[in-house]
């Protein structure tokens, strides 16, 4: 669809080359997480181990009987292309943790009649990779984060959003990120510590990781680093790749938003005349065919016209862009 060259993009500019491209924003919010997530190799674990658990329960009718006796609720299965997918399976998880670890103990348990040997064994894997002080990290690290990107995705998808909302919304969310950067890998490292000693799981490593796959330039950054301060250099790094990829991908939106600026409500009606110089080229430089003379005498004409009709300025500053082209449509 966006490609430069042979996408639906190109195709459009080849009719009018003045059109504007601008990226599904909650596509992009999408890749924005599978980046960040797949940036670190423990994130990537994290979540096939998530998505293990799903697939544990949900591949016997009968451990799903389970499940649902002993937790009360499913669990949800990762889909890549829908991140609120990854909201409800991590908090899904996090929310019953000690109940699943408790059914998994019973399904291992040799002396149980009612499992077969390959439960036993699957229940056996799956277990030590919950009980897990990484694990638990992430669980309430990305728990955290994909709540509030969850409420974004779901804000973003409203019918009739203008882009100034839709801007405004993605802002507050690296805001978010920015501000509790180092807040939210402490509370994921102190509900680890906390869930370990409930649970009588170990924060040290589990024997020796010689020949684990590191990322790029992962063994020079963890030399000599307790596994606490490994993770936490982890996640920040996630949060940085995050904010990073937010920055990347919405650089279009705040693009057009400013080469617009001149036709959003407030500032058509309420702008110095100088202010509107300044922000008139960015429209003009654009759509050359219109000169930014002509336009400042329009909007002034517009604001008589509003007078004229008995429409107050604050009425009119509360009406949506759309609202307001409409009305000036409306009048010719």
């Amino acid at each position: 669809m966006a490609g430069l060259h042979g996408g639906v993009q190109s195709i459009i500019k080849e009719h009018n080359p003045k059109a504007l491209f601008m990226p599904c924003a909650n596509h992009s919010l999408n890749l924005c997480g599978v980046h960040s997530f797949m940036s670190v190799s423990s994130s990537v674990t994290f979540f096939g181990t998530v998505e293990r658990v799903y697939t544990f329960f949900s591949s016997s009718t009968h451990r799903w009987e389970i499940l649902m006796k002993s937790v009360g609720v499913s669990v949800k299965r990762l889909v890549e292309t829908r991140w609120s997918a990854h909201h409800d399976a991590v908090k899904s998880l996090k929310n019953n943790f000690e109940k699943l670890v408790s059914t998994l103990e019973e399904m291992c348990d040799p002396r149980s009649s009612r499992e077969n040997v390959d439960t036993r064994e699957a229940a056996s894997t799956l277990l030590p990779a919950l009980c897990d002080f990484s694990f638990l990290c992430y669980l309430s690290f990305w728990c955290e984060i994909l709540e509030e990107v969850n409420q974004t995705q779901k804000y973003i998808q409203t019918s009739g959003l203008s882009l100034e909302k839709c801007v405004i919304k993605i802002k507050a969310l690296k805001i978010f990120l920015q501000t509790q950067r180092i807040q939210i890998v402490e509370r994921a490292i102190s509900y680890a510590t906390e869930k370990c000693e409930d649970l009588d799981i170990s924060v040290e490593r589990r024997g020796r990781r010689r020949f684990r796959k590191r990322m790029p330039g992962e063994m020079s950054q963890d030399v000599g680093l307790t596994l606490p301060e490994e993770l936490h250099r982890a996640m920040l790094e996630c949060l940085d790749r995050f904010y990073e990829e937010l920055e990347h991908r919405y650089k279009a939106m705040d693009d057009i938003l400013i080469t617009f600026g001149v036709v959003q409500s407030e500032t058509l009606l309420t702008s110095t005349e100088e202010e509107l110089r300044d922000k008139v080229p960015n429209l003009t430089k654009i759509y050359d065919e219109f000169s930014a003379e002509d336009i400042i005498l329009e909007i002034l004409r517009l604001r008589r016209h509003l007078e004229a009709a008995s429409i107050s300025l604050q009425e009119a500053i509360q009406w949506t862009s759309l609202e307001l082209l409409k009305f000036i449509v409306k009048w010719d």
